[in-house]
């Protein structure tokens, strides 16, 4: 009797970590989505407020804005906004009804890696779009000034 007595504390003892665990991951998940919710509003600032209309009002070329951006803003876009739905699409329950997070990560995961490799593209241009945009700046005052203008816009911003 002693022993089932201590048998049947550690499954309640387990099945309290397991309660924190699973409560800690949710956690980490819902912060995890709540990130790409926010990159993914920032990127698309950025093409919107920015990369977009500086084609469209023709103050530069689409050329340079494919070099400054790698050619890659609306891939990166698509990427971030793929993966917070399918993150939001799987985890809208509370976190006591998942068994099995890993194996919900390794889905999503393995259907959006391929497409990771635009990041890569776009991180090695980094460098380059970065010299590229200085020699924009002292080369052409349209882009100078609308980017002065854009700097302080709320949707760029916090």
């Amino acid at each position: 009797m002693y022993k089932a007595l201590e048998l049947q504390d550690q499954l309640v003892l387990i099945t309290e970590k397991e309660k924190k665990r699973r409560k800690k991951r949710w956690f980490h998940i819902n912060e995890l989505i709540e990130t790409e919710k926010i990159y993914c509003s920032k990127i698309n600032a950025l093409y919107n407020e920015i990369a977009k209309p500086l084609v469209d009002k023709n103050i530069i070329t689409k050329k340079d804005c494919d070099i400054m951006f790698s050619n890659k803003l609306t891939a990166i876009l698509m990427i971030s906004k793929k993966l917070t739905e399918h993150l939001s699409e799987k985890f809208v329950t509370p976190y006591e009804k998942y068994d099995h997070e890993s194996l919900i990560f390794y889905e999503i995961f393995q259907k959006t890696a391929p497409l990771f490799q635009h990041y890569s593209q776009y991180i090695k241009n980094y460098k380059q779009a970065r010299e590229y945009k200085r020699e924009l700046l002292q080369s052409n005052p349209k882009f100078s000034n609308f980017l002065d203008e854009v700097e302080y816009t709320p949707k760029l911003n916090g």
